[in-house]
């Protein structure tokens, strides 16, 4: 009976220690992955290729797709992509009998005698029949390897829906390593695309379909009576914001002004917000065939793309992701006809700037909503970018500026930052 009693009291005193013990068990002293030199530009345009690999729209749920990748390319492309927009670095090495994952997040805490570092390590076995986690750990906390993959399922099933986790767990078939070389065999299940673009659509914050489709209605209202003539962007601020201020009188500014910005995505940004706002337009909203080419911001249209597309991600995922995604297309055009623009980055960092400001308190929200429901211009919102080098060839980019996180490039970055926050509404 003693024996029961002092295990019993044991096991509350784990109980009410764990909060504690736990946290400082997984912080550590030194980090697992230091950041190293890595050349950003030609990482992130590396990223594109890896990426396009392992994409499941190339695959067949009928069978085995093995898709190769070196593991210093996966390791530069990951790290390339974190490195500009989280504390985060990451390593894939390929071993003997299995791949090596380990990262290292740096947490925004004082540095103290118990460290700022959360390190996290897996090794995945080669397999000829599923995925295998055979070691994970977090700090110096080991996770026991047979719960690595019902815990996984668990998780997918709660982002993707019930029932969806196994088939995606099971859809890596096997994994080979051969020197540097990891081969990975997909089957992936048949709905696997359409399932991952309906759990993002939940996932990411768009909001109420009711709000964002009463906004966007404005806007084809907006657009179906100045058919026939040039209109700047600032042309629909005016009317979407009175709109917003009205509807804040009984709702969330923040909210309003969320489902505001998605419109403006909806309608003048990238295609794919449409997919995933595909129940906001309603067969009773017509803009009567507008052709949206004609909105401009500084006479150009692609700008006011830049501009609502980074505006509508700062909503969903935050601003670190959607400067990220507006530096990795101008990577990717550096090698095409139109050139990295010093310009479009502007016109996706104004986006950002716009979308923080409009949501980032009550009062800030109310703000923006006063500022521009009364027939603003260009300039109570979009900063000068007209002038900013643009068309850069690869070569060119390379040249003036070297990498995406040197002093000239981020002194350039330095100028247009300023010069959002020189307009009035940002300050």
């Amino acid at each position: 009976m003693a024996v029961l009693k002092m295990l019993f009291r044991l096991v509350l005193l784990a109980l009410f220690l764990a909060p504690i013990v736990l946290p400082v068990m997984m912080i550590q002293r030194e980090p697992l992955v230091s950041a190293g030199e890595t050349a950003i530009f030609d990482d992130i345009a590396d990223a594109k290729d890896v990426l396009k690999r392992f994409d499941p729209r190339l695959m067949s749920a009928e069978r085995e797709t093995k898709i190769s990748v070196r593991a210093g390319e996966v390791s530069r492309a990951v790290g390339a992509a974190f490195a500009r927009f989280t504390r985060v670095n990451t390593r894939v090495d390929a071993m003997p009998g299995g791949v090596l994952l380990a990262a290292t997040a740096e947490l925004p805490i004082p540095d103290t005698f118990l460290g700022k570092y959360l390190n996290v390590e897996a090794i995945v076995e080669e397999s000829d029949s599923e995925l295998v986690v055979s070691e994970l750990s977090v700090g110096a906390i080991p996770i026991p390897a047979w719960i690595i993959k019902p815990l996984t399922i668990y998780a997918l099933d709660w982002f993707m829906g019930s029932g969806k986790g196994e088939p995606v767990y099971a859809s890596i078939r096997s994994v080979d390593v051969t020197g540097d070389l990891i081969t990975v065999g997909f089957q992936p299940p048949p709905n696997l695309v359409a399932d991952v673009k309906a759990a993002a659509g939940k996932a990411l914050h768009f909001g109420n379909a009711d709000a964002v489709r009463a906004y966007y209605r404005t806007i084809a209202d907006v657009s179906r009576a100045s058919a026939g003539r040039a209109l700047s962007l600032a042309d629909y601020m005016g009317p979407l914001f009175t709109v917003a201020e009205e509807r804040s009188k009984t709702n969330s500014p923040v909210d309003e002004n969320r489902a505001a910005i998605l419109a403006l995505a909806m309608y003048f940004g990238d295609s794919r917000f449409e997919l995933l706002l595909r129940d906001v337009k309603t067969g009773d909203i017509s803009d009567g065939d507008f052709d949206t080419g004609e909105v401009k911001l500084e006479r150009r249209h692609d700008w006011v793309q830049h501009f609502v597309t980074t505006a509508g991600i700062q909503i969903a995922a935050g601003s670190g992701i959607s400067n990220l995604i507006g530096e990795a297309k101008e990577v990717s055009d550096a090698d095409g006809p139109s050139g990295f623009s010093f310009t479009d980055i502007a016109a996706d960092r104004a986006g950002v700037r716009f979308a923080e400001v409009a949501t980032r308190s009550e009062s800030s929200a109310r703000k923006l909503q006063r500022t521009l429901s009364g027939g603003p211009r260009e300039s109570d919102f979009f900063p000068k970018v007209g002038d900013l080098p643009e068309g850069l060839s690869e070569a060119e980019f390379k040249t003036g500026y070297g990498d995406l996180d040197t002093p000239t490039y981020n002194a350039m970055i330095r100028k247009i930052d300023r010069r959002i926050e020189e307009v009035a509404l940002y300050r």
